[in-house]
């Protein structure tokens, strides 16, 4: 489309396209998706994988993998995935919604329909956040609980370094989603960012087994997910870890580090530290407890992380993800994401653990074992 007056009748068409074509059923020619919840999940379509981590949702109208990052609407999954032009992509995207001379009335009880549903999906997005807040609120310290004995087992002692972190707490009673009862977690506030509220919270679900050397302790959850287990022939594990409530751009303040304040107030060129998970942002901290240290809850997110304006250089905790693997590819893009972000303000570079070890955290368990890296 060209000229400026093409533009207005463009969003037109866009919108209701959006009101009109579910999200789930055109990805769902090509990908099996199945569905949990408004969400829709099956196997990324843009990387190879063997557990889904590709998402669709047809309230917000959006697709997205948490493995490599692929992310857009009905026209971008038809001109990325099918190759198709613009022009052919809305074409056939109009032919799927039966809009080929809709009149003006048609058009605005579409739009006004997709305002019903982008006011749903708002208010559904506050009661999460919510529901976030109010978790957090509920859950006490993560000293001396299950969530301290897990830690340590990993080789993260915080008590060691003279106090717990306050953005660390534990509850004994913490829902998850999808094995439909309430387990002991750690859970962890995400700052949004403003960096100052509460968005989201981080759980990690905690079970308490037999370790490698078979003393029983509080570890990480390991629960088989019997059903994608038969449907991928391998054995696949309920989730150990999900996130409640806006984590884009949030962040998990691990370990302030010389400065007991919060990020948005640490001194002027103050580097800051980033993992991805808690438990290898702790591992560097056990190195050098004088480091900032956040962590953005998933790779992804990396890349959206908010900094205040005084900071100094960022330094991504990095791990040993195979090459060419969905996490190597995520943690590429992340990281150039966030170094265009940050172009002109402030270095962004990376740290990375042996290649004989995954990560920081592996590496903080073999000096714990006295194993030599």
């Amino acid at each position: 489309m060209s000229g400026a007056g093409s533009q207005p009748d463009l969003r037109q068409k866009m919108d209701s396209i959006r009101a009109r074509v579910k999200l789930s059923t055109l990805i769902g020619r090509v990908v099996k998706l199945t569905q949990k919840g408004p969400d829709w999940f099956g196997l990324c379509p843009f990387h190879t994988e063997s557990t889904p981590s590709f998402t669709v949702n047809d309230d917000k109208g959006f697709y997205h993998c948490f493995g490599c990052q692929a992310h857009g609407d009905a026209m971008d999954f038809l001109m990325d995935h099918q190759k198709l032009p613009f022009g052919e992509a809305l074409r056939m995207l109009e032919q799927d919604a039966g809009i080929a001379g809709m009149n003006l009335k048609q058009r605005e009880a579409d739009r006004e329909l997709l305002e019903r549903r982008e006011a749903k999906a708002a208010a559904d997005a506050a009661e999460r956040r919510k529901s976030a807040q109010g978790l957090w609120y509920s859950c006490m310290t993560g000293a001396e609980t299950p969530a301290d004995d897990y830690l340590r087992g990993r080789g993260i002692d915080f008590g060691s370094l003279g106090h717990w972190p306050g953005a660390l707490k534990y509850r004994g009673d913490v829902p998850h989603g999808d094995l439909k009862r309430e387990l002991p977690a750690m859970v962890s506030c995400m700052i949004g960012p403003d960096l100052r509220s509460i968005t989201a919270v981080h759980r990690t679900f905690l079970q308490y087994r037999p370790d490698t050397s078979g003393v029983s302790r509080w570890q990480k959850l390991a629960i088989e997910d019997e059903e994608a287990s038969a449907k991928h022939a391998r054995r696949v594990l309920h989730k150990a870890k999900m996130i409640l409530g806006a984590k884009k751009g949030a962040h998990i303040p691990v370990w302030k580090g010389r400065y007991d304040v919060p990020l948005h107030a640490i001194p002027a060129g103050t580097d800051i530290y980033v993992s991805e998970g808690i438990e290898d942002g702790g591992a560097v901290a056990m190195e050098d407890p004088s480091l900032r240290i956040v962590a953005a809850g998933d790779v992804g997110n990396i890349g959206a992380l908010e900094v205040p304006e005084q900071a100094g250089n960022i330094v991504i905790i990095a791990q040993n993800d195979p090459e060419g693997s969905g996490g190597a590819e995520s943690f590429e893009k992340a990281v150039t994401k966030l170094q265009e972000r940050n172009r002109g303000k402030r270095l962004v570079q990376a740290i990375w653990p042996p290649q004989d070890v995954k990560d920081f955290a592996e590496l903080r368990e073999r000096k714990m074992r006295g194993v030599a890296a």
